[in-house]
């Protein structure tokens, strides 16, 4: 965690002293989202431990509001990152397009959808578990987008022609 707040706060410093650029904004910047909910994720199963284990007072104490508050630091980080992925797409033609670095932004979706059932466990909260589930499935369709793109953009690679396989050609009748 300590680690986390270092870099967050090298990014935060690097963006107030400089003007952030759209081509600033990259797929990748959603990894800042997925560690806060990896550590989440990761407290909720340290707390369900030690419930199970009965381990000291003090430790619940302490690793259930810490948790907590990584999970809403995670939920604050996603309006932010899809208002910056928005303002990309819009200053930057051709934004949207495959390339390598969507795939960073598929795997903290997931996670996001894991720390949320979790947490919606933890907290006895079955609204979060409809959360949880809205969030797979907007990280299923992220994946299938990415996939697709990787796939045409693989294929169009490999054509002989250079153009893509995936389109389709009219015949000419001699």
């Amino acid at each position: 965690m300590v680690l986390y707040l270092a870099v967050t706060a090298l990014i935060a410093w690097r963006v107030l002293a400089n003007p952030l650029r759209p081509d600033d904004v990259t797929p990748d910047s959603w990894i800042l989202m997925g560690a806060l909910a990896i550590t989440a994720l990761a407290g909720d199963h340290i707390l369900t431990a030690a419930r199970t284990l009965h381990a000291p007072a003090g430790l619940t104490g302490w690793a259930g509001p810490v948790t907590h508050g990584v999970w809403v630091l995670a939920s604050l980080w996603i309006p932010v990152l899809l208002y910056a992925q928005i303002w990309r797409a819009d200053q930057v033609s051709g934004s949207l397009r495959y390339q390598s670095a969507w795939w960073a932004a598929v795997f903290p979706l997931g996670m996001y959808s894991s720390t949320c059932a979790a947490t919606a466990t933890d907290l006895h909260m079955r609204s979060l578990q409809t959360v949880s589930l809205v969030f797979f499935w907007i990280a299923l369709t992220v994946w299938a987008l990415v996939a697709a793109g990787w796939l045409r953009s693989a294929l169009g690679r490999i054509s002989p022609s250079g153009s893509s396989p995936l389109r389709s050609t009219t015949c000419s009748s001699g």
